[in-house]
């Protein structure tokens, strides 16, 4: 990996990852239009740690205020029940999410252009903290739609509290909090799946450091970004770039070339051509 696509890359994953535009699809795009190679666990594992670093250090102060106020309790209880759905699918389908074609991206873009395109004029006014369990269910199942590439997980977990009656800030915070949880059980996972096949830290150089940095960076001008969107109304206005970025990755998937059709090299060799003779015998070229 050259030093200006670690930077491409890192910008891309910072921006994504929080923005409501799917970083999975825009990964898997990037790859199939400008050639990225497949960069692997190491690169997911690493990049989604700065991701998380960012909405850590950008919202201290909430967690802070959960850990040493009297929502603890109710505020992990509801984090843990968002959360679980998405572990448990994400398992279950890992095969079949990692079997889908570029394709799937554009199917991702436009439905979540759709349901973010629902959301205006929404403005609840109940707070994260004081949800019920099934709203908070709601949540988490929803969440699970962001596995499916091309569809976000902010943009789901926001729109689905925007429905559920949740204040326009506070659903965007709780999105955020619940990202902490997602990111690390992902990074984990995909650490130790690294782990057994014998990579990891060795495997850590320059465009790798060089791609978290700029992750971080981007991660955090992304957060604030959407809560100033958010909080202004303009959510829905992301269903916008949704719909473009499906049209032109469309196009693209329509005009590229096929991949060549591999054929058996036995299957173009001239065959014996046989014949019938009377009394049934058979006879060929080789006879």
């Amino acid at each position: 990996m050259e030093v200006w696509e670690a930077i491409v890359l890192g910008i891309v994953q910072g921006l994504t990852e929080f923005l409501p535009i799917s970083s999975s699809g825009h990964l898997k795009a990037m790859r199939e239009v400008l050639g990225f190679q497949e960069l692997g666990l190491t690169f997911d594992v690493f990049v989604h740690l700065a991701t998380l670093v960012a909405v850590v250090l950008y919202f201290w102060r909430d967690l802070v205020a959960i850990a040493t106020g009297k929502v603890l309790w109710p505020v992990t209880v509801r984090l843990t029940i968002a959360t679980a759905p998405i572990f448990l699918v994400g398992y279950l389908a890992e095969s079949y999410l990692e079997s889908l074609t570029a394709w799937a991206v554009v199917g991702g873009w436009v439905f979540s252009g759709i349901y973010l395109l629902l959301t205006r004029g929404l403005a609840g006014a109940g707070k994260y903290a004081e949800m019920s369990v099934a709203k908070a269910l709601a949540v988490g199942l929803v969440q699970c739609v962001a596995l499916f590439p091309g569809v976000s997980r902010s943009g789901s977990t926001i729109t689905a509290g925007l429905w559920l009656g949740i204040e326009r800030t506070e659903a965007a915070r709780f999105s955020f909090l619940l990202a902490i949880p997602a990111i690390l059980g992902a990074s984990c996972y995909k650490g130790l799946q690294l782990f057994m096949d014998g990579g990891g830290a060795e495997l850590f150089n320059t465009q790798l450091a060089i791609a978290m940095v700029a992750s971080f960076v981007v991660g955090l001008v992304a957060i604030h970004c959407l809560l100033i969107v958010v909080r202004s109304n303009g959510f829905y206005r992301f269903a916008w770039y949704n719909f473009a970025a499906a049209g032109l990755f469309a196009l693209y998937l329509w005009q590229s070339p096929a991949a060549p059709v591999e054929q058996d090299e036995s299957a173009s060799l001239p065959r014996p051509a046989a014949v019938q003779l009377t009394g049934g015998a058979v006879l060929t070229d080789e006879d």
